[in-house]
């Protein structure tokens, strides 16, 4: 696994002199204690007569492989979210 996520969250620290930033979208895997990266999203479902519900359904994409160096997440790993 890398270390990513610890990396750019240390340089966008730096950058914007801000100790409390967060990335979202991080979500721990707590068999094996390493962080993985997913994209949230929301959308409406369609109703029987084929128009959309007004409430969303939020859903989310894990990650296969890291978005900054492009090595693939621990094949193992079945992060819930």
């Amino acid at each position: 696994m890398c270390n990513c996520i610890e990396d750019v969250t240390k340089k966008l620290k730096e950058k914007t002199a801000d100790d409390e930033l967060e990335l979202q979208g991080v979500v721990w895997n707590f068999k094996t204690l390493e962080q993985k990266l997913v994209c949230y999203f929301k959308y409406r479902k369609k109703n029987k007569t084929g128009g959309f519900y007004k409430n969303k359904t939020e859903s989310y994409v894990v990650y296969n492989y890291c978005p900054f160096c492009g090595k693939k997440y621990d094949a193992d790993d079945t992060t819930d979210v």
